[in-house]
């Protein structure tokens, strides 16, 4: 569904596409009151399929769940057209044939967010811990379970609890936030998976004893501590598909350092940062993208633990 990160995006809603319309002169006042009156003559009608009598009968709360759901049906449905680049020619628009082809799509797309689904059970790291047990193992087949994309298209319906790096805006609902979520996470254990998996549960071991926890309790992001410290062996030496740096790469890496302000530290590390991705060239794009993005808002944290000699709050 497009790149994962754009924020340059084109309208993808219903009344953004009537909003956008009006003002730029393509849609006449008549034609927007005309798609109001259809949006609720069809909202009546989905609402009485829901309760089997009259809708009146509904509570407040019962009524705005149903109409958020059709809502969402529609616009994530206008969402997947701006995707593909082909938008909704609004002008024509017919309300009642536009929901039945947004109801179709959210079961083509509910079905096609399973197929992620099964790809991340291929590629999950082979490490236990039981956030990132639980939720792939437990909380995301039960959302596929109880999902009600008809009524409640707009409800998680269940909870998940293992953290990505880069964690999802609150605006998104329903199956497109597990879609999301999935793609990220997909992402995230690709890139992982690059590395050995005894240099992966070396490094978590290490993670173990400063925490003084056991790793399978921590509520962590496997990724952030792998690209982290892939990020900081990168700088020290060419073989990049190891993980871990010894002793004699950690003195060198401070004398390298030493006494430097910390604005110095973030100036070089962006440095670092924007020849990393030129330097993994078996990272995709989007696993470039995504990397980046979450390195580069670490930096700080990064030249501030560097400053203060704080190797474990940096993962060397």
């Amino acid at each position: 569904m497009g790149t994962l990160f754009n924020s340059t995006t084109p309208v993808k809603t219903l009344e953004g596409k009537i909003m956008e319309g009006l003002k730029s002169g393509t849609l006449r006042v008549e034609d927007a009151n005309r798609l109001h009156h259809e949006l609720q003559q069809c909202l009546h009608r989905h609402l009485t399929d829901y309760s089997g009598e009259q809708s009146g009968s509904l509570s407040k709360e019962r009524v705005d769940t149903i109409f958020k759901s059709f809502i969402y049906i529609i616009n994530l449905y206008i969402e997947v057209l701006e995707d593909i680049e082909a938008p909704l020619d609004i002008k024509d628009c017919s309300i009642r044939m536009l929901f039945k082809e947004a109801y179709s799509n959210i079961q083509i797309y509910i079905k096609e967010t399973y197929l992620v689904y099964l790809q991340v059970e291929k590629v999950r790291v082979p490490v236990y811990n039981h956030i990132y047990m639980d939720t792939f193992k437990k909380a995301i087949p039960a959302f596929f379970k109880a999902y009600n994309f008809s009524y409640d298209a707009t409800s998680l319906v269940t909870d998940i609890d293992y953290p990505l790096a880069q964690p999802l805006p609150e605006t998104i609902q329903g199956v497109k936030y597990i879609r999301t979520y999935l793609e990220r996470f997909l992402i995230e254990n690709e890139i992982v998976r690059f590395f050995k998996e005894t240099d992966i549960k070396r490094l978590l071991k290490r993670y173990e004893r400063v925490h003084g926890i056991q790793f399978e309790e921590m509520p962590v992001n496997i990724f952030e501590i792998i690209i982290e410290n892939h990020f900081f062996k990168s700088l020290l030496q060419q073989d990049l598909l190891t993980l871990g740096l010894n002793h004699p790469e950690q003195s060198s890496f401070y004398e390298h350092m030493q006494g430097l302000p910390a604005l110095t530290i973030e100036k070089v590390l962006q440095g670092a940062l924007d020849a990393y991705s030129k330097a993994c060239p078996f990272f995709s794009d989007v696993q470039k993208q995504y990397s980046h993005l979450y390195l580069k808002s670490r930096l700080k944290a990064f030249s501030a633990a560097i400053e203060l000699g704080n190797t474990q709050a940096i993962w060397l």
